[in-house]
């Protein structure tokens, strides 16, 4: 289990997380834009759009700070946290509006 640790050796993983997550992000943000009337008259589709976008941009920056080369585990660990508890607090302030 010692590769679990080397973040290295997943760059090919990370790399494709990442093409998928900008792929699917603007495909999401031409769906959304295409059907904006029903969408913002419906705050639920509204707060689901929103979580999607927020969902897959997540996706999207915990690859670019896992492909950061030369970067040591414990700052790898310290952005992810970070960014953990980001997506967090913006979560419940999303959820509790809606």
């Amino acid at each position: 289990m010692h590769f679990a640790y080397e973040p290295e050796l997943w760059q090919g993983l990370f790399e494709m997380v990442a093409l998928a997550a900008v792929t699917l992000t603007g495909l999401l943000s031409v769906a959304l834009s295409i059907n904006v009337r029903h969408i913002v008259d419906t705050p639920s589709h509204l707060a689901r759009g929103r979580e999607a976008l927020i969902a897959l941009t997540v996706l999207l920056t915990v690859a670019i700070f896992v492909l950061i080369p030369k970067q040591g585990r414990v700052a790898l660990g310290t952005e992810l946290i970070a960014l953990s508890i980001i997506v967090l607090v913006i979560g419940l302030r999303l959820q509790a509006r809606t």
